[in-house]
């Protein structure tokens, strides 16, 4: 697979841009500099967005594209509606963070064509699934 590395300010403060640059295969975005690299992405089989926050999800949700990641599942929903990609978001906060809020937009996420992968809850917690079962409903959704 090729990857590429979309990043939010606030990951910043948890992981390197080095250290994603790495797992990927092209350079990190973590602004929009005016290239419009968030409409350029037209050929991604598929957009993961984990772990998803609530600020994420609500953001995708509701149409704010303030950052990159934002300014690009933006783009992306609209290439879902044609045909053209898809999203699949993993929802990854603390417990009492999945409130009617995130809830309700993750249906409408879900309403407007993207997957939303069950996270590992445990502790008080939504993780990330196990990495079998990440890459299994990645593996599903790209035979779809």
């Amino acid at each position: 697979a090729e990857v590429s590395v979309w990043v939010t300010p606030t990951a910043l403060h948890f992981v390197t841009i080095d250290a994603l640059e790495w797992t990927g295969s092209t350079q990190v975005v973590s602004a929009l500099d005016g290239r419009a690299q968030h409409v350029e992405m037209t050929s991604i089989d598929v957009w993961l967005v984990a772990p998803a926050t609530y600020s994420t999800i609500n953001k995708m949700a509701l149409g704010i594209a303030d950052n990159a990641v934002t300014t690009a599942m933006a783009s992306a929903i609209g290439l879902v509606q044609e045909g053209q990609t898809r999203i699949a978001v993993v929802p990854t906060m603390h417990g009492s963070m999945l409130n009617p809020i995130v809830k309700d937009n993750l249906r409408r996420l879900q309403n407007l064509g993207a997957t939303v992968v069950t996270p590992r809850l445990g502790e008080g917690k939504a993780r990330l699934p196990a990495d079998n079962e990440l890459v299994a409903a990645l593996a599903e959704l790209l035979g779809n």
